[in-house]
């Protein structure tokens, strides 16, 4: 059974008694990584999921029961934690012991199997207008530092044309990239569960970045091999050309933002969402939406079809006139 739940330790504090628990957390965690391709985030959310479970309960991976789980959760939800929350536990779980189950083949049951997910509520996606992505883009350019203006255009560009993951856009690489006309226009994305898919981007956003790919030719002067980059997106730090983390495009985005007077924190995913927002209302297929943005199943892709007002004042006014 759960033990009391206290409050939760970070990482480098788990301790888990049970030898084979520790070992069977260490191979699932490989084996979701490295076979089943999950992203490190959500890979290493699963395993702090369980670590932080196992670490305060006596019961192991191969003792674990259905009451166990049901009474941790329902500690959980005592804790007020948050229904999102709650349904990646489960999910964390469910993951786990279907790969004790199928791999290991250490169970013969999944504990995790009959709980249901919390229902949550569907929230509509966070976007931006028009005038507010010109107006960050624009100021992009203006606002940031001399050193780093055309980067910071091309990569707010970049972010709204394209409708890439962060993470996916920090880890883009010059060799990756495919010209046409002379300019960058597409390249192959290796997205969520290592699934590859191909990305173009307009021919504005491709100028942008081919400013960019100039202005950062001229940093590698001086340098030696050793101290040069494939990044698309770098900086220079302590005599090299490093590639910025997403944690850098994050604060560049949010700066940005913050040039431009949003009344709001801008996020990267909030121009992903965007670009698929107005590519659907400017007619794009929902099929070729979902390819851009590299989602597995059209019921994604769907939460975009939401209508604004004016969507719904033209609705109402395209109505046969048939009120006396």
């Amino acid at each position: 059974m759960a033990k009391k739940l206290t409050n939760e330790p970070s990482a480098p504090m788990y301790r888990i008694s049970d030898i084979k628990t520790r070992e069977l957390l260490r191979n699932f965690s490989d084996w979701i990584q490295y076979e089943k391709g999950l992203a490190k985030g959500t890979a290493d959310a699963y395993l702090g999921d369980l670590q932080r479970f196992f670490h305060q309960s006596s019961a192991t991976a191969l003792s674990l029961s259905t009451q166990d789980l049901r009474a941790y959760l329902s500690e959980l939800g005592r804790a007020k934690k948050e229904p999102s929350y709650l349904a990646r536990v489960v999910s964390s779980f469910r993951a786990f012991f279907d790969y004790l189950v199928r791999v290991e083949k250490v169970r013969m049951d999944n504990p995790a199997s009959e709980i249901s997910k919390p229902k949550l509520p569907k929230r509509m996606p966070e976007t931006i207008t028009t005038d507010e992505v010109q107006r960050v883009i624009r100021c992009a350019f203006t606002e940031s530092r001399r050193n780093d203006r055309t980067r910071n255009w091309a990569l707010m560009s970049w972010l709204y044309s394209s409708g890439m993951r962060v993470s996916e856009v920090a880890a883009m690489n010059v060799r990756d990239l495919k010209y046409e006309s002379g300019l960058p226009r597409s390249l192959k994305v290796i997205g969520k569960g290592n699934k590859e898919r191909l990305v173009y981007v307009s021919e504005n956003a491709g100028k942008a970045l081919r400013q960019w790919l100039d202005e950062r030719s001229t940093l590698h002067g001086d340098l030696t091999p050793d101290k040069r980059s494939d990044a698309v997106w770098v900086h220079r730090r302590h005599g090299s050309l490093e590639r910025l983390k997403t944690r850098a495009i994050q604060h560049i985005c949010e700066r940005c933002g913050n040039y431009a007077n949003l009344p709001f924190r801008l996020h990267p995913h909030m121009m992903r969402h965007t670009f698929a927002t107005a590519a659907i209302r400017n007619g794009a297929q929902l099929h070729a939406v979902k390819d851009a943005l590299g989602h597995e199943s059209l019921a994604t892709t769907g939460i975009y079809l939401h209508a604004d007002a004016s969507d719904l004042e033209k609705l109402a006014e395209s109505l046969p006139n048939v009120i006396c």
